[in-house]
């Protein structure tokens, strides 16, 4: 696997033979300000997405068996992957005092306390679907995105290591994408530990381009809420957007070495009925809502370059809210713009996730000591 770190803060490491990085939204002999993030054309040329669909088959397997193109990604002997120290162990600096119940706090339900892990014993871990959209009609108005191949195999082989079933489409227009997650959210999720759709492209604020041009991502997560897809109600969900969200770069700005502590707050619970339609959602982006993401011509995106090593390291063993702090650690300090471009230059990049989850969520191998054994349905 190349090399991930684009420029390294710490190494400066030369980047002459490793080609320029460029945003999600402009090729490396394209770069502008003003032809960032959003300024492409979102007309659709009079064409109506909706009815750019497969029609061959009328299931999720089969709409897959007809448009994926076959993946090409094979387990690597443990050797070539990069290795990550392993971690030390937390400690605990809390004062005695701190043991003492608190009479006015509301008591923390004691069988809350104790599910506290999704369940991961079902007979299969998931689907994951991989979307990676790598060339754009011309009315799109969206260069084409160098190097995604390096993101989906990497992405697609630690996703296989993790047990995922790996499902990849390429090049989907917004009505195809629009009726895969359909037909995905229609089928039978019973047997299974959660659900993972990753999707790779330009975008803009709320937005993630097909082939054909802009999408609202409420079209991709929306299908599967509680009320929408009930084989899932209580199941992690998770998102992974590799795009930008708005045109703006960040600039960086100098570390200031003091760290602050805030307390945290002590929340009381209740003996609940229902659970809300937007439970058990995660949502991880390659950057805020408003700024760009980058991606090397040559080794890949930043992000879903991170995400891979930190998956490869710790996926089988780390909850996932970690991974993805670390994650964002690993490309907000080792990562920094080389671009042909001048204003384009020592830029950052700072990924973000949002979550709903009410659990925390493993990934250990099944059957792995203190996991529960896998169930035969």
């Amino acid at each position: 696997m190349r090399s991930l770190v684009s420029k390294s803060i710490d190494t400066q490491t030369d980047m002459a033979d490793r080609g320029a990085d460029e945003t999600e939204d402009v090729g490396s002999d394209m770069i502008a300000p003003g032809h960032l993030c959003g300024s492409g054309n979102h007309s659709s040329g009079g064409r109506n997405t909706d009815d750019d669909t497969m029609t061959s088959e009328d299931t999720f397997e089969g709409y897959a068996k007809t448009f994926a193109r076959k993946l090409s990604i094979r387990r690597k002997g443990s050797a070539s992957k990069q290795k990550m120290p392993s971690p030390e162990h937390l400690t605990s600096s809390r004062d005695e005092d701190d043991n003492q119940e608190d009479p006015s706090r509301p008591a923390l339900s004691t069988s809350l306390l104790a599910d506290y892990r999704y369940d991961m014993s079902h007979y299969r871990r998931g689907t994951a679907v991989l979307i990676n959209i790598a060339t754009f009609e011309e009315d799109a108005d969206m260069p084409t995105r160098l190097s995604t191949g390096t993101d989906v195999d990497g992405l697609g082989r630690a996703l296989e290591d993790l047990g995922f079933r790996v499902k990849l489409f390429q090049d989907s227009t917004c009505g195809q994408i629009k009726r895969l997650m359909h037909l995905l959210s229609k089928e039978d999720h019973s047997d299974t530990d959660c659900l993972l759709i990753a999707i790779m492209s330009h975008g803009s604020e709320g937005e993630i381009y097909g082939t054909d041009g802009p999408m609202s991502t409420r079209e991709i997560t929306t299908p599967f809420r509680g009320d929408n897809c009930r084989s899932l109600i209580g199941k992690p969900k998770l998102f992974i957007f590799q795009a930008c969200r708005g045109g703006m770069v960040d600039q960086g700005v100098a570390i200031d070495r003091h760290d602050i502590d805030e307390p945290d707050a002590q929340i009381g619970y209740q003996a609940a009925r229902t659970i809300p339609v937007e439970a058990d959602f995660l949502m991880a982006y390659s950057s805020p809502e408003g700024y760009a993401s980058w991606r090397n011509a040559t080794s890949g995106a930043w992000f879903i370059q991170s995400l891979v090593r930190a998956f490869e390291a710790y996926g089988a063993s780390w909850e996932v809210t970690r991974i993805l702090t670390l994650v964002n650690r690993m490309v907000a300090l080792q990562y920094e713009s080389l671009s042909v471009n001048t204003f384009m230059t020592r830029k950052k990049q700072m990924p973000c996730f949002v979550s709903t989850l009410t659990k925390e969520l493993y990934f250990r191998p099944k059957g792995a000591p203190g996991e529960p054994a896998t169930k035969v349905e």
